[in-house]
């Protein structure tokens, strides 16, 4: 990943970069013209005898002028005993008198030389052009100063992506063409013009426009000692992400076995079965992330590790998932831990239920070595809370009755905060105070996880910010016995009930959810009592 961090007002630096930024003339520039960049300044030299030449850079090293495709050093002119260092306007002017004296001491080690016998200070006219400035210097010389300018961009193989914001759309192209300039390898610039979370994405691939560049959008990255294949514009991938799947890598051991629930083209699964020579069932619902998947596991020569599914995640759990975990539970020689990931940060939490009472059905007279799976379930937090992600967690497993909005109350705690007077009459006034704002922004899980009653949580985890006030959680809880073999089985969905499969042998006739008002908050609520459920003989 490659993150473009942005000064607005470089002037108000303690030092003056201008002198070593593209000329004011192109702030503002809509169409590149590589012409406008050109400027001339004046810079420090130091003329240095060949002789000494070693003994005088080790000094002077540290003030070099530093510029793409521009070399510091450079030969004197022909019949000349000495070669020339260019250094930087800023940096040496400012310790002129010391560098001075430092070569003076150094000198007189070597040999009781005078160092004016050897070096020669100076100033030389010099011009800067288009290619001298860097990636981020261009950009924030030509976008408005009064504006922010590009946050960030992802670089996925051959591919940059950006996502935008609305008033820099205006510099879209001009933007896609530096980026496309000043990125090695890079042959195409695309921009996002939606999002995942947009209801009518199943398969979480967004629109994108291209900038700058051409070619196609398959494309290859390296990641966690494994390589991808995907097409970008067909498939999730998200580098940010890199660390995260390392971290679940790395929990694995050789007798282990991963369901990897929703697996995209492969990011858990095959590091999964390559580096630590786990068992994985994996699966996805986007017919191009399961091709892609099958192609990673063969490119990686992971194929006998591996089995690869394309089907609702649902259905994924009760079939596939059931089978062999009791397939598991049946053999006596298995002695690993079982993982479960379920990376879809906007709706894994949902596929919970499927996990209460999978296994009521078996044949409770059969000798069983019960092994409790670890699920690894992501979602996205604005409250940021360990307590309130476990909560949804418990809520979604039947361990709690009510579910409050967090994030809507976070959402309308903000709307009070910044406009009181649109807020009057309409809700009550925002708790929060700029130092609350302060801490949802600090990237950190604000509390610790809360106690429930049939809930064995491992781990807590903030992944990373995915907005100033938004940040994605791995909550790792334990899938106990108890939950598994329950009697009966809540199926929750958004607001109502879902028809449960027949693979379970249970179904709930009664719709389960409400949405009701506790404290002024709306909360999901169920409708019966879950002792009363039957269960289908």
């Amino acid at each position: 990943v490659i993150l473009c961090k942005v000064v607005i007002n470089p002037s108000s630096n303690k030092m003056d970069h201008s002198i070593l930024w593209p000329p004011e003339s192109v702030r503002g520039m809509k169409l590149l013209d590589v012409a406008a960049f050109k400027k001339a300044i004046t810079v420090p030299i130091a003329e240095v005898k060949i002789s000494h030449i070693s003994v005088v850079l080790k000094v002077l090293k540290r003030y070099y002028l530093k510029l793409r495709h521009f070399a510091a050093i450079e030969d004197g002119p022909e019949g000349t005993d000495y070669r020339v260092a260019f250094l930087h306007p800023l940096t040496f002017t400012e310790s002129e008198e010391k560098v001075k004296s430092e070569l003076k001491e150094v000198c007189q080690k070597v040999g009781n030389i005078e160092s004016s016998s050897i070096v020669k200070f100076s100033n030389r006219s010099i011009e800067l052009n288009y290619d001298n400035f860097d990636c981020n210097t261009t950009l924030r010389s030509i976008l408005p100063l009064d504006e922010d300018a590009v946050a960030g961009y992802s670089r996925i193989g051959h591919i940059i992506h950006l996502n935008l914001k609305e008033h820099l759309i205006s510099y879209k192209n001009i933007i896609g063409s530096v980026l496309l300039d000043k990125n090695k390898d890079v042959t195409m610039v695309v921009n996002k013009i939606n999002t995942i979370d947009d209801s009518d994405n199943t398969f979480r691939s967004f629109s994108m426009e291209v900038l700058a560049g051409e070619g196609t959008t398959v494309t290859s990255v390296n990641q966690n000692g494994c390589t991808f294949t995907l097409d970008f514009a067909k498939v999730y991938w998200n580098p940010r992400l890199s660390t995260e799947h390392n971290i679940i890598v790395e929990m694995l051991n050789p007798q282990d076995i991963l369901y990897d629930v929703m697996a995209g083209v492969g990011p858990f699964t095959v590091p999964a079965a390559k580096r630590r020579k786990c068992q994985v069932l994996a699966n996805d619902l986007n017919p191009s992330s399961y091709h892609w998947l099958q192609h990673n596991c063969k490119k990686n020569m992971v194929l006998d590790r591996v089995q690869c599914h394309n089907m609702d995640g649902h259905e994924f759990i009760k079939t596939i998932v059931k089978v062999d975990l009791l397939k598991r539970w049946k053999d006596p020689d298995f002695s690993g831990t079982i993982h479960v990931t379920m990376n879809l940060p906007s709706i894994a939490i949902e596929f919970l239920p499927n996990f209460v009472g999978l296994m009521s059905d078996v044949n409770a007279q059969e000798q069983f070595n019960v092994i409790e799976p670890l699920v690894h379930v992501y979602m996205f937090s604005k409250d940021q809370k360990a307590s309130s992600c476990v909560t949804r967690v418990a809520y979604y497993l039947g361990l709690v009755d009510t579910l409050p909005d967090f994030d809507g109350q976070i959402t309308d705690a903000l709307k009070a905060l910044h406009n009181p007077e649109e807020a009057n009459g309409t809700q009550q006034a925002s708790g929060l105070t700029d130092a609350d704002v302060r801490n949802l922004s600090g990237g950190k899980l604000l509390d610790k996880p809360i106690d429930i009653p049939g809930l064995v949580v491992e781990k807590v985890h903030l992944v990373r910010k995915v907005a100033p006030i938004k940040s994605m959680v791995r909550v790792s809880v334990r899938l106990t016995k108890e939950l598994l073999m329950k009697n009966k089985t809540l199926v929750i969905g958004k607001g109502e009930a879902q028809e449960e499969s027949p693979v379970c042998m249970q179904e709930i006739t009664n719709d389960v959810l409400a949405d009701t008002e506790i404290n002024g908050s709306t909360c999901k609520k169920r409708k019966l009592d879950l002792d009363s459920v039957k269960v289908k003989n």
